[in-house]
């Protein structure tokens, strides 16, 4: 079933507002004050834990926090990273942002064998989470339908840590356009050398940002923890300095994307996006 990404959201106006508070999201505990489309710091964390952002700029679509049934404060903050007009990646991170003097753990087990993956490495297990999934995910953003390639890392440690990524990658800027979720299937990949390369390409990376999720959870919450892990860019076997964006299949009627230039949302095709 095709499901939105959250980059499309209707028409947006105004210019994007820059920071300026403290570079944490969640400054005591509590989301910081956002515009839609605000850029996210390089030097972003989250509830003082560092972020992977792979060398691109990242848009904010949400900050928000929430206490659990635990009482454990969560945070939540969703990023998308365009390529000119067009949908690249957009990215989730979930942490918590209190409970580390107290014991617990928030064990989820979602590398089960019970679930099948294009792609799993599971790393701890028990009370722990050290899991890393790839799968496929239909989506229709801005009227296009594509497919996307869903990388979640999800990492549970003593004391109530949680940190959970979740990155979606458009697969027409990893070199499959006009692709269907069908083509996308446990089968079809293993019988498509092609597909089997770019799985244990995007794996080979995604494995990299597994192990710098587990150095960034750390106690001491070390802002270099992502430092050994290759930019998006090493995925992308598109041009993204082009003119053109590789081509999707789209719905009828019309849609609106972002504009980076006017930093605005605008009609598809609109002369006012030079």
């Amino acid at each position: 079933m095709t499901r939105s990404l959250t980059f499309f959201f209707g028409i947006f106006i105004g210019l994007v507002a820059q920071f300026t508070q403290a570079a944490d999201l969640f400054p005591k505990g509590v989301s910081r004050s956002f515009q839609r489309l605000d850029t996210l710091e390089d030097d972003a964390t989250i509830g003082g834990y560092a972020m992977y952002q792979g060398g691109r700029t990242w848009k904010t679509l949400a900050i928000q926090d929430q206490t659990n049934n635990m009482n454990i404060r969560i945070g939540t903050a969703q990023f998308v990273s365009p390529v000119g007009n067009n949908f690249f990646a957009e990215m989730r991170v979930v942490a918590s942002l209190s409970g580390a003097e107290e014991y617990g753990y928030f064990s989820a087990d979602v590398c089960s064998p019970a679930k099948a993956h294009l792609f799993v490495s599971k790393k701890a297990g028990g009370t722990m989470d050290n899991c890393l999934t790839i799968d496929p995910y239909a989506a229709n953003i801005g009227g296009r339908d594509l497919v996307t390639l869903v990388v979640n890392v999800r990492n549970s440690q003593s004391n109530w840590r949680l940190y959970d990524t979740t990155i979606y990658l458009n697969l027409a800027y990893l070199g499959y356009t006009n692709t269907t979720i069908s083509d996308w299937s446990a089968t079809a990949v293993a019988n498509d050398a092609g597909k089997g390369k770019l799985i244990e390409k995007v794996g080979s990376w995604a494995k990299q940002l597994q192990d710098g999720v587990n150095t960034a959870i750390a106690y001491r919450k070390p802002q270099d923890a992502f430092a050994s892990v290759p930019p998006l860019s090493s995925l992308m076997v598109w041009d993204e300095t082009a003119l053109k964006a590789p081509s999707q299949s789209r719905n009828a009627g019309s849609s609106y994307v972002f504009c980076e230039s006017s930093k605005t949302m605008v009609l598809e095709g609109a002369k006012d996006c030079p």
